[in-house]
């Protein structure tokens, strides 16, 4: 392993996939709590790329370009392709690991060489793994910060030499850091292997809207945050972004302390897990409580999200309650057909029960 003059390593100026915000060649983390829009924001910057449109700051992309998403959280045949569809990508452009029933997720760095083959095959700029942590080898302990170099080290040595962009995702840490670049889980090792850092997080200037706001770039100025806003509905199928922000990355985590990221933690469990359709509460309750939400933070987030509570057997011991999201209906096979029936009955009285507790 000689060591070779500086002068006689050429010179190569840094290449940029997205300027000033993406670096060819080396590794970006992407941080932000869940349910804030970290899946749809990179499924938008691979619909870019696919069809050489510009990115979000109006900056001109390398043109119609391949990329890369390994993801653990959804499933690909449904919410990833449709989110897709919907961005407007050329799906011939973007390739998908697939995972079969039982199968495990690739590992790294064990199955680093795998990937650069993936990368070589598709000719890939833009490789996405969501989240990282998912996709480390068992025995690589998190916390430790040479095991994590050690684990990132190849993957970054991986995409100089493919001239790639690797974009990882990770979650947040329940700190009250005024910093953004101590808020993301496990070591801060994931952030000293990247040459650029971004964190999102919710809008303290628009309700609704999520920043992007950069906190490290190894290679430039730390660039002008920019805001968008994710669909709302199953109607809407695109981001919306609504040009730059002036909040920074230590502003978002500063504006966010626990409380309203655990909030914000209920919220998202709960929309998810009421997306299918109307659940029963006790099995709401159930699963809130695996995910480590607190009775009282999941009531608040029923109150934010206005969720309805439909009772059915409400004249019997054995009542049982249904939760839905704004616009579900409750399904008739749900429904018991005596409470069907009376349930204007029910409502009427429980109103009525209502007014008299205020007395």
């Amino acid at each position: 392993m000689p060591l070779v003059p500086a002068s006689q390593i050429e010179s190569r100026p840094i290449a940029w996939l997205w300027p000033w915000y993406l670096a060819r060649g080396y590794l970006t983390m992407l941080d932000g709590d869940p349910g804030l829009g970290k899946s749809w924001l990179t499924l938008d910057l691979c619909a870019r790329l696919s069809k050489g449109r510009p990115f979000p700051n109006g900056a001109a992309s390398l043109g119609p370009a391949n990329s890369i998403l390994l993801t653990s959280e959804d499933g690909t045949a449904d919410i990833i392709k449709a989110r897709l569809a919907g961005l407007g990508a050329d799906m011939s452009r973007i390739f998908l690991w697939q995972r079969e029933a039982g199968e495990a997720l690739p590992r790294f760095p064990s199955q680093t060489p795998w990937l650069e083959d993936m990368v070589e095959r598709t000719g890939a700029v833009f490789v996405v793994i969501d989240p990282i942590v998912a996709f480390l080898d068992a025995s690589v302990l998190v916390g430790s910060e040479s095991q994590v170099r050690n684990a990132l080290d190849p993957l970054a040595a991986m995409a100089q030499r493919r001239q790639c962009t690797g974009l990882m995702q990770r979650h947040l840490n329940k700190q009250t850091s005024l910093r953004a670049l101590y808020r993301g889980s496990h070591s801060i090792a994931f952030n000293a292997v990247c040459r650029t850092c971004w964190l999102v997080g919710p809008d303290p200037d628009a309700a609704g809207r999520v920043v992007l706001a950069q906190h490290k770039n190894n290679f430039a100025p730390l660039q002008p945050s920019l805001c968008f806003s994710m669909p709302q509905t199953e109607m809407e199928t695109t981001l919306t972004w609504h040009g730059e922000s002036r909040r920074s990355a230590d502003e978002l985590v500063a504006q966010a302390p626990l409380r309203s990221l655990q909030l914000a933690r209920a919220c998202a469990f709960l929309a998810d897990f009421l997306k299918p359709g109307p659940r029963l509460g006790r099995d709401v309750k159930a699963a809130a409580r695996q995910h480590g939400v607190s009775k009282r933070t999941l009531d608040r987030a029923r109150a934010n999200l206005l969720i309805k509570i439909h009772y059915v057997r409400s004249c019997t011991p054995n009542q049982q309650t249904y939760w839905l999201l704004p616009g579900q209906e409750m399904r008739a096979d749900l429904q018991d057909p005596i409470d069907a029936e009376l349930e204007p009955v029910w409502r009427k009285l429980r109103a009525d029960a209502a007014e008299l507790s205020k007395t």
